[in-house]
């Protein structure tokens, strides 16, 4: 399961790939782009044969966009959009959701995370980039939750990357 921006499935990256868009759960009145998600995507699924090969290319990916346009210029959700993405996703039978997201503690985001790894559902999510010192985010530093910093192609530290005791694990971020 992927909960993040919209996807280009038009992308060269993920034409022909096994990725099934779950309507949004909320409706807002601007869509959010759909740069983060397709890039996302592409680094998960991407065809072998392409520009941005996937870690995963065999894998199926559900995805929900719980993005949306603020009429600023950013992309921007909030903890009813994600809870109805995580709960859209756990519906679908999904085992693993990923979320390249992060942002302040929350107990309502806290409730859906718990509800979801009850039933067996892996939830992985970015650390952030608050730098080495920064503060943890969340969800990635909820309790049992797969926190993942990011490297770059040469597989280095993001400069922006948060780094401390409750990160699990890098991977491409940059």
């Amino acid at each position: 399961g992927l909960i993040d921006t919209g996807i280009n499935l038009e992308h060269e990256a993920l034409k022909e790939q096994a990725i099934e868009v779950v309507p949004r759960p909320a409706s807002h009145a601007d869509v959010s782009l759909q740069d983060h998600g397709t890039a996302v995507a592409a680094l998960l699924v991407g065809r072998p044969d392409s520009q941005t090969p996937g870690l995963l290319p065999q894998a199926k990916i559900v995805a929900v966009d719980a993005f949306y346009r603020d009429g600023g210029t950013a992309d921007r959700t909030d903890v009813t959009s994600l809870v109805d993405a995580i709960e859209a996703l756990a519906k679908r039978g999904v085992r693993v959701m990923n979320m390249s997201l992060s942002g302040p503690a929350n107990a309502m985001l806290q409730q859906a995370i718990e509800a979801a790894q009850a039933k067996g559902i892996v939830i992985i999510a970015a650390a952030g980039h608050n730098g080495a010192g920064g503060a943890p985010s969340y969800p990635a530093a909820y309790p049992g939750v797969v926190a993942v910093t990011a490297v770059d192609q040469e597989l280095k530290v993001y400069r922006r990357a948060t780094q401390g005791a409750f990160v699990d694990l890098s991977a491409p971020g940059v």
